[in-house]
């Protein structure tokens, strides 16, 4: 399931990043569907947290200069946000050997998500600018950090200890 998981992430970022709206739409509303129906109330919260922490990160990079789009627009568009959405739903699972460890999600958010934005500005999906990837990449390690910190909290179905309990569980 985790490869399943991994190659669905993959395929969304390129239906996002090459496809925009429409094509992030199917692909993340596709990768919802067969993530989502067996998820629990702590990943649900993840989910949203990395999503709307993604929107309002990008916002921000966007509205500073950082990033930029063809259109000049309030918020980012929908299909990085759908991005951000996809990404979430690998943390606790192709993603676990990262987003649980301190020590390794914040080096691998600092150098994963700059080469990310670079291969996605390279497409033609975004601009960046001269200082944009040092930017990205220390707001990542700290996103990272704070996904190892929530996971390190409520842990991973499979990984770590209940979410209830805190006992070991197999899932």
């Amino acid at each position: 399931m985790m490869i399943v998981n991994a190659l669905a992430f993959q395929l969304c970022w390129f239906a996002c990043v090459l496809g925009g709206s429409y094509a992030a739409l199917l692909a993340v509303g596709l990768f919802a569907l067969w993530h989502l129906p067996g998820t629990r109330k702590p990943e649900w919260l993840l989910l949203t947290m990395v999503t709307l922490c993604g929107l309002l990160w990008d916002t921000l990079l966007m509205h500073l200069g950082v990033i930029r789009f063809t259109q000049p627009q309030l918020l980012i568009p929908l299909w990085l946000v759908l991005l951000w959405l996809a990404f979430a739903m690998t943390l606790w699972h192709s993603l676990a050997w990262c987003s649980r460890r301190l020590w390794l999600a914040a080096p691998c958010g600092a150098v994963a998500a700059p080469l990310s934005y670079y291969a996605g500005s390279q497409l033609g999906a975004l601009e960046l600018n001269s200082y944009a990837l040092p930017v990205i990449s220390s707001g990542w390690a700290l996103l990272m950090s704070g996904v190892a910190v929530v996971t390190g909290k409520y842990g991973i179905p499979g990984h770590s200890r209940s979410f209830v309990s805190g006992e070991p569980q197999d899932d």
